[in-house]
């Protein structure tokens, strides 16, 4: 399925890519494309891009980083 993205989807060869695949992927068989597509759009982006500890936010998720940052006026 992903063979013929190659460079196309950098973060493909990164942690993403194998934490995706014991995470998501080798837990189940999907029954249809949608049924694959709605659970990859959900981890991407409720878990990974918003609850996820990121390194460059001092290993906060981004929500808890933008709660402690104060604003800019």
């Amino acid at each position: 399925m992903w063979a013929g993205l190659g460079a196309r989807w950098p973060w493909r060869s990164s942690g993403v890519w194998a934490r995706l695949q014991v995470e998501l992927l080798n837990r189940r068989r999907w029954r249809t494309r949608l049924e694959l597509s709605t659970a990859l759009f959900e981890y991407l982006e409720i878990f990974h891009n918003r609850q996820r500890r990121h390194s460059a936010l001092g290993m906060l998720s981004p929500v808890e980083y933008e709660l402690r940052t104060p604003p800019v006026a």
